[in-house]
């Protein structure tokens, strides 16, 4: 993603409306907005389309009249003749007719061939457009040049965008297509019934398959009612300082709420060895296509999962689960993820720290990214239910530590010993932990409870709480690399033995992914030689060449 100057300096193209917007931004009180419905979008000429609005509504219990059909191409990429007479002039003429926008309708067409209305406001809390609906609209270099000023960056004189950048606009007549427009929500912490009324939130539930579009629905559900589970993920690998400054910010928030985090440094990115189990949260960056950890099929997400990688062309694609980032990430079982379809160039995709605050807060998924994002008319997407709610307030008092939640349980218990940690309270901390695990028993919360103990200054405790870890034969594949730390940490206690049986057993699994099982092979064979076992040091050494 290139970054050219800072985009504090510059002033965009505006509408009357936004500066309108400025100006009575603090007029209005939140609790003045109207009452506003969630409407679907599905292409009507896309079965699986349908078949996935009607999921939609189903799980969130809507009313199945909110569904709106348009019949339109199911290409990603479209061009904007395309996009204007089969997505936005059905789209809003159907809103209009629905009164969900309020509007006068004329017979006047602008210069792009929209349709003219004197729109006075609109009752949509979330426009979700689902799999089927284009995705991206070309540049068009033979559209009319706009009456309204252009953007003083020659970079921003591309009219291609996503279509539900454009969408955000709906209540909008006439905008220029060239550029960016100013987010009047942007940084927004009290809305007003005005601001309110220009921008149309959209969210997008789609994916490389139809069933991977519907999971970012049920398992934000799911989410909701057991709570967001597992590890914080963040790598640092990227080059520009604003990317750096809003990590930094995030795994600040991320470590007070209590979330065990691993981080990563070097370029290019986390490496497919990494320790990776329960990617609660990943934000991270920067390579063109999904690599390490998120390349491997094996690589699963916990329900909830927020995941967003910084790159121009994350969303250029979704219907790919190895192209770009956010169709693997769906296609690996993540709930939410933010990207752009082409260049947004980085002050004007959304700031993942703002972004991260927002849902942290307790807002939903489709207000965070409204709230996160400075531009609209450009180039990003939100994927996602934006009912989803993974920040409700909580206090310790509503985690039952009797409550088993299954294997994803264990960091639960992890979280609220970390918090416990963060009042300076370890020994609490040690207690409840291991009353936690004898209902949400786990690797990674053994591991937790050793560091603990090493920390207190009981080594023998620390060893104690491992030593059954050898026994194990099968796992998870969110167990192997926790496994892996696990054998190294009996090791560095002098327990070579028990760390050498479990790289045997670890070695053995034969479902692990080549990249892995040559990682485990170079670790086990120096366990091995440690231990004096040359046959499996020989063994072992042997193997691992086989995998480079």
């Amino acid at each position: 993603m290139r970054f050219i100057f800072d985009g504090s300096k510059l002033r965009p193209r505006t509408l009357f409306l936004v500066s309108l917007a400025l100006s009575f931004a603090e007029s209005v009180i939140g609790s003045e907005i109207r009452e506003r419905a969630v409407l679907v979008v599905a292409n009507g000429a896309d079965r699986d389309s349908v078949r996935l609005a009607r999921h939609y509504v189903r799980l969130r219990s809507l009313p199945e009249e909110h569904i709106i059909l348009l019949n339109t191409s199911n290409k990603e990429q479209i061009s904007w003749p395309e996009f204007i007479t089969e997505v936005f002039n059905p789209l809003r003429a159907k809103l209009v007719e629905g009164k969900w926008i309020d509007a006068i309708a004329s017979s006047l067409l602008d210069e792009h061939g929209r349709r003219r209305y004197a729109i006075s406001g609109h009752g949509l809390r979330y426009l979700v457009v689902c799999r089927g609906i284009p995705l991206k609209i070309a540049h068009d270099r033979d559209r009319p040049a706009d009456r309204h000023p252009a953007p003083q960056a020659d970079s921003f004189g591309t009219n291609a965008a996503s279509v539900d950048s454009e969408l955000s606009l709906l209540a909008v007549d006439n905008h220029p297509l060239r550029g960016w427009l100013a987010n009047p929500l942007f940084g927004k912490k009290v809305s007003n019934q005005f601001t309110e009324d220009l921008v149309v939130r959209v969210a997008r539930i789609d994916g490389p398959t139809l069933q991977s579009a519907k999971a970012l629905v049920s398992r934000a559900i799911e989410a909701e009612r057991v709570g967001l589970l597992g590890r914080a993920y963040i790598d640092y690998s990227g080059r520009n300082p604003m990317g750096k400054k809003w990590l930094s910010r995030i795994e600040t928030r991320v470590r007070e709420l209590g979330f065990s985090v691993s981080t990563h440094r070097e370029r290019p990115t986390f490496p497919a060895w990494a320790r990776f189990d329960a990617p609660a949260l990943y934000f991270g960056w920067y390579a063109a296509n999904a690599q390490g950890p998120f390349a491997q099929s094996t690589q699963e997400f916990p329900p909830g999962a927020i995941a967003v990688h910084i790159h121009s062309f994350s969303a250029n694609t979704l219907r790919s689960s190895s192209l770009g980032w956010c169709g693997p990430l769906v296609a690996r079982g993540v709930t939410a993820t933010l990207g752009n379809v082409f260049e947004p160039f980085m002050p004007f995709t959304h700031h993942l720290d703002q972004f991260f605050e927002a849902l942290t807060e307790g807002r939903t998924l489709g207000d965070a990214a409204y709230y996160a994002l400075p531009v609209l008319s450009w180039q990003t997407v939100l994927i996602g239910d934006p009912l989803y709610r993974p920040f409700p307030p909580l206090s310790d008092a509503d985690f039952d530590l009797e409550q088993p939640l299954g294997f994803y349980g264990q960091y639960e218990v992890i979280r609220r010993l970390n918090r416990l940690k963060n009042r300076g309270q370890p020994d609490q901390a040690l207690a409840e932990g291991k009353r936690g695990f004898k209902v949400n028993p786990g690797l990674a919360l053994a591991l937790e409870l050793a560091y603990l103990h090493e920390e207190l200054g009981d080594g023998d405790a620390a060893v104690n709480e491992l030593l059954f870890a050898d026994k194990l034969t099968t796992y998870s594949s969110d167990d192997w690399l926790v496994a892996k730390e696990i054998a190294e940490f009996l090791k560095a206690h002098g327990q070579k033995r028990a760390a050498l049986k479990i790289y045997q057993n670890l070695i053995a699994v034969s479902e692990i992914p080549e990249a892995i099982k040559s990682f485990l092979l170079t670790s086990g064979a120096a366990s091995a030689k440690r231990a004096g076992a040359w046959d499996l040091w020989m063994q072992w050494s042997r193997g691992s060449k086989l995998y480079h």
